[in-house]
């Protein structure tokens, strides 16, 4: 998290896909960290989401934050915490 608001703080834009064929962004790639708690990785994310992210970016096959974080196992209060952060369950429409 740390580095993240580092980044931001240097003006990072917290849209920019790191990995333009895969199309993988921050806020799925943070929600997607396994090795990290799942509240830190919303918690992260909140600070992209406060710098403007959408929360509800995706990846070209479809995968969102909310999902990878599901996937990853996280709890239901950290699913909770993304939703309220924005995330739409059924994705964006």
């Amino acid at each position: 998290r740390e580095a993240i608001q580092v980044l931001l703080r240097a003006g990072a834009n917290p849209n920019l896909a790191f990995n333009e064929e895969a199309g993988t962004l921050p806020v799925v790639a943070v929600a997607a960290v396994e090795q990290l708690p799942a509240e830190a990785r919303v918690a992260a994310i909140a600070d992209l989401v406060h710098a403007g992210a959408n929360v509800n970016a995706s990846t070209p096959p479809g995968d969102s934050a909310l999902h990878a974080l599901v996937q990853a196992g996280a709890t239901s209060k950290a699913v909770a915490a993304l939703v309220a952060l924005g995330a739409l369950p059924d994705g964006p429409q």
